[in-house]
């Protein structure tokens, strides 16, 4: 798309919180006509919203999503494979997404147990890596071809349990 002229160098946020602006993000339209007005994790994008993971993709784009979603969660109109995306992997609900260390993430709907947690005392694997991880696979696996890679990370959100030994 830069090649062909279309870059965007100066954004805003659709609203001033997270899943409506990723369903603003996603769906190119204003927040008043986008099904997904609140943040309280329940409400789905309607089936008939198109996002750009969906034109993309008839374009024949690779499309992964990694992170955090929250507009529309298992057996709803709103996931996202649902909406143009190859696969996603990581919190469907945006309420969970606030647990760095739960005991499984989502990936096209399934459930992917991550060893070591319970989603309260116990908490070996941190979410966000394993998330980054199969962004960082995606990408490998589809960069000789047009891809698109949809990553809303979690933190700052939450409980902000970030491991002692992170960088960050």
């Amino acid at each position: 798309m830069a090649a062909e002229g279309l870059v965007f160098t100066n954004l805003l946020a659709g609203t001033p919180v997270c899943a409506p602006t990723r369903a603003c993000l996603l769906t190119g339209k204003h927040a008043a006509h986008i099904s997904v007005r609140v943040n309280d994790g329940g409400t789905p994008l309607r089936a008939d919203e198109v996002t750009i993971a969906a034109v993309l993709k008839k374009q024949g784009y690779a499309t992964g999503g990694f992170g955090k979603w929250g507009c529309g969660g298992r057996g709803s109109a709103g996931v996202l494979e649902q909406h143009g995306l190859d696969v996603f992997f990581g919190y469907y609900d945006q309420i969970d997404a606030h647990i760095y260390y739960p005991p499984y993430l989502i990936r096209n709907s399934q459930e992917v147990p991550l060893p070591g947690n319970d989603g309260k005392a116990n908490q070996k694997t941190y979410s966000h890596y394993e998330v980054h991880k199969a962004a960082l696979e995606f990408i490998r696996q589809n960069h000789k071809q047009a891809f698109l890679a949809y990553l809303p990370y979690t933190p700052p959100h939450g409980l902000f349990q970030i491991p002692d030994t992170d960088p960050a």
